[in-house]
């Protein structure tokens, strides 16, 4: 009697077994898609390895191809290629008369590899070569000596200095010998120190001779002399510098280069830039390893949405990771390429152009300065800074006559400035000026009001002079100047009143411009910092200016007054 199970139990077992075989086939995308992300997350890793020179500009080191001991020519393996395969052979016979056979046959198979064999056979034996007799030049033997010279910088004030720079080169067919280079200056240019590449350096107080030999055919001697403006100068102008080169037999060169020494200059309000204020220059690895984490970020996110699809379980995971990679290449990005950092326009009072504000014209006698300076911000290390003196105020010389009912005009000094839009409030101290510029030695974060310029109360030009950056303690009160627009808000306080200014414009100006300071018609202000550093010399070479018109001016109501 044959066993025949029941039908229900028979349908049980088929939704069992359809049952195990679905839950088997939807856990075989999940197991595939784990081991597919670990695979992909491994491949891009050592992908990246492989593949970081070629992208930084290594990648000649890779394609770089050379014999190997044995004579064949190693390539690179061509990647996903199609091409027909060709096997040359050749053969080569070199005799001792200097001719050579060769033939080569070629053979093509529609294959999907390159095949390249180069073996070379030599028979004979080779050549020798004998030297005999002495080499002759036919044309004519005679030097080609050529004399350049340049300085550095192209203007200095008294206490600076140049930087002489004389090339002596031969492009003949003969050598220039006895060569000597002389050099003279005015009583007022010291020289320093001279130094040659090759010769005997003669210097004086005020000249310098080099005598350097021989210079033979493609030859380049450089010589360098470093010279001082002194306090003999006596007024600004251009002088020409004139080299002489003189060599065998009786032959000579002249090069000259033009230089000027000012006298009468705007002063020089600045230390050295601060570094950590400057831009930072591009981090190149850095860039590059954040794209690389940019693109697995990117193949992360595409993968995670081929997997969500198919129902895998670690799609979810992989979306989050890559959304991290990505946000994390963008920001490192930023940073390599020097793009992230706090900006002063985040802090800065923005006030907008050409509008009013009611500033409370109360200010307690001798009151300190409420905001603080931009040098309690900066890094470097303090040093040891001169002491500015207390300079006398001299009376000034009064053309206006008051008129009936008018008061007298204010002859006090200035006591503070306040730029609201820059975030600077400061004392103001006198600087006299010496004939040839002003006294600013030991000025840190005073705004120097410059000696022979107006009084704000006498309705002229009045100079105001301030550090870009102070050494030792870094932003010095004129930092952000430049950053002025036009039509904002400049304050004055003397002694009586408070003067409001209105910036009207901004230039920049050669340091021995020194028309800026000059008595203007109508009440003004002249706002002076420095501008432009160059590295070579150590210098600023330019002056910011910027002019501002009185627009108001109101009389200072001091506490406990009525």
């Amino acid at each position: 009697m044959e066993d025949t199970a029941h039908p229900s139990v028979q349908e049980d077992q088929a939704d069992d077994h359809a049952r195990q075989k679905a839950l088997t086939e939807l856990g075989a995308p999940r197991k595939l898609g784990a081991k597919a992300a670990l695979v992909v997350l491994g491949l891009l890793f050592f992908s990246g390895l492989l593949f970081y020179p070629f992208l930084s500009g290594r990648a000649s080191a890779f394609l770089a191809s050379s014999p190997n001991a044995a004579g064949t020519i190693q390539y690179l393996p061509l990647l996903y290629q199609s091409n027909p395969t060709h096997t040359p052979t050749s053969t080569a016979t070199s005799t001792a008369t200097g001719t050579a056979t060769a033939t080569a046959t070629e053979t093509s198979t529609p294959e999907s590899t390159i095949t390249r064999t180069v073996t070379p056979t030599k028979t004979g034996t080779l050549p020798t070569t004998t030297l005999t007799g002495t080499p002759t030049v036919t044309g004519t033997i005679a030097p080609g000596a050529t004399l350049v010279v340049k300085v550095t910088p192209t203007a200095a004030e008294i206490g600076h200095k140049f930087t002489f720079t004389i090339e002596v080169s031969n492009g003949g067919t003969g050598p220039a010998e006895g060569v000597i280079l002389a050099d003279s200056f005015p009583s007022y240019i010291d020289v320093e120190s001279v130094t040659s590449q090759r010769g005997t350096v003669t210097r004086s107080a005020h000249s310098f001779t080099v005598s350097i030999g021989s210079v033979y055919p493609g030859e380049k001697i450089s010589v360098t002399a470093v010279v001082k403006v002194n306090s003999n100068a006596a007024q600004t102008e251009t002088i020409s510098n004139v080299v002489t080169m003189t060599y065998l037999p009786d032959k000579s060169k002249t090069a000259s280069v033009s230089y000027k020494v000012i006298v009468d200059a705007l002063p020089g309000t600045g230390g050295p830039p601060i570094d950590w204020l400057e831009k930072p220059p591009l981090n190149r690895a850095n860039l590059m390893q954040s794209l690389l984490v940019g693109l697995l970020g990117i193949i992360l996110l595409g993968y995670a949405v081929w997997a969500r699809n198919r129902d895998v379980r670690s799609a979810r995971w992989m979306s989050v990771a890559g959304l991290v990679m990505v946000l994390l290449s963008i920001l490192t990005g930023l940073a390599a390429a020097g793009l992230l950092g706090t900006s002063r326009s985040d802090t800065a009072m923005i006030l907008p152009s050409g509008t009013a504000v009611e500033v409370t014209a109360v200010l307690p006698a001798d009151a300190p300065p409420t905001h603080q300076p931009a040098s309690d911000f900066a890094t470097p290390a303090p040093q040891p800074l001169v002491t500015l003196p207390v300079y006398p105020i001299p009376s000034p010389v009064v053309s206006i006559t008051p008129g009936p009912g008018e008061s007298e005009p204010d002859t006090t000094a200035v006591k503070r400035i306040v730029i609201p839009y820059i975030l600077l409030d400061t004392v103001v101290a006198y600087i006299p000026f010496d004939g040839d510029t002003w006294l600013i030695n030991g000025l840190t974060q005073e705004v120097a009001w410059l000696g022979d310029t107006s009084w704000p109360g006498l309705g002229s030009n009045t100079g105001l002079a301030g550090h870009v950056t102070v050494a030792g303690q870094g932003d010095g009160p004129f930092r952000r100047l430049g950053d002025l627009p036009l039509g904002e808000l400049v304050i004055l306080y003397t002694e009586k009143n408070m003067y409001t200014y209105q910036v009207r414009e901004q230039t920049v100006v050669d340091l021995d411009d020194m028309y800026v300071t000059y008595a203007s018609e109508n009440p003004q202000i002249t706002l002076i910092t420095c501008t432009n550093w160059n590295n070579e010399v150590n210098a600023w070479l330019n002056r910011l200016v910027v002019y501002a018109d009185l627009i108001r001016t109101e009389p200072i109501m001091r506490s406990g007054s009525q």
